[in-house]
């Protein structure tokens, strides 16, 4: 199955509601406003910024954990959660740790259920060049608004104006929107089971 990657992030100013969310009702769907920073003359900052109905508690433990992530984001995981620890994912279901293919980021830092910060070191052959990702670092911020929604800020820091670099903006904005709307859908399930609906 063919699934997007949740990592670095997305552009230009707009909030996205479609069919995409149409399947969870209106009261599931999270707003999604996308982003596009300029950083300096040659780089560029892309967010996303959405608000899940969720804890911060629950959305952290969604991002911090092994079955946390693979309940979400893919199906195959193995994440060793500490600074310089690495969180490593694919796609493929079959996958093993170790293997070529599988999508690397290291943890630069960390602040529990507030910041997340991730480089990654290694892309399934021909994603990109190692010398555009070796720029990207992904930064995401959690904020509690209050006991039953928190605030997901996700910002890709390095993109330049090369093709490459626009190419991955393009990808990142489809994978990151389909990604946090996997997250808010898993989130729903999750907080109907727990209240009976």
């Amino acid at each position: 199955m063919n699934r997007f990657i949740p990592l670095f992030v997305i552009v230009i100013s707009l909030m996205f509601s479609g069919p995409a969310w149409a399947e969870w009702g209106n009261d599931k769907a999270p707003e999604i406003t996308e982003l596009e920073i300029a950083d300096t003359e040659d780089r560029t900052i892309l967010q996303n910024i959405a608000v899940i109905s969720s804890p911060v508690s629950d959305v952290w433990a969604a991002f911090a954990t092994e079955d946390g992530y693979k309940s979400w984001a893919v199906p195959v995981a193995f994440v060793d959660f500490r600074v310089g620890g690495v969180f490593e994912t694919s796609y493929n279901p079959d996958a093993k740790k170790g293997d070529p293919a599988n999508i690397k980021n290291e943890i630069l830092a960390y602040i529990p259920e507030k910041l997340l910060v991730l480089k990654n070191t290694q892309a399934p052959p021909g994603f990109a060049s190692r010398e555009v990702l070796d720029r990207l670092v992904s930064v995401f911020q959690f904020e509690a608004l209050d006991d039953d929604q928190t605030k997901i800020t996700i910002s890709g820091i390095g993109y330049g104006k090369d093709e490459e670099s626009q190419r991955l903006i393009r990808f990142f904005k489809v994978g990151n929107t389909w990604s946090l709307g996997e997250l808010n859908k898993m989130l729903a399930k999750q907080r109907d089971f727990q209240t009976g609906q």
